[in-house]
């Protein structure tokens, strides 16, 4: 997923701040268009995938779900 981004391991948490304010938004529920419409290039992959993931009503499973896609673009970033 990362190599489309064509980005160096320097831009890894740049990367991972970025996925954590999508998937925040996504929890919030804030319109898809108005988030990827508001993206780069590069950062629309990024809210395809948060828009993917579930949508959920506790805070509690919001902050894993927040907490996990970060991570998890965080380490695809670092396996580039």
């Amino acid at each position: 997923m990362m190599a489309a981004l064509n980005v160096n391991a320097a831009d890894c948490d740049n990367i991972a701040v970025y996925a954590r304010d999508v998937m925040t938004q996504r929890q919030n529920n804030t319109s898809m268009s108005s988030v990827y419409n508001n993206a780069s290039e590069s950062g629309k992959i990024i809210v395809k995938r948060a828009y993917k993931e579930s949508l959920f009503r506790t805070d509690k499973y919001k902050a894993r779900a927040i907490n996990s896609f970060e991570n998890k673009i965080f380490m695809e970033c670092l396996d580039e």
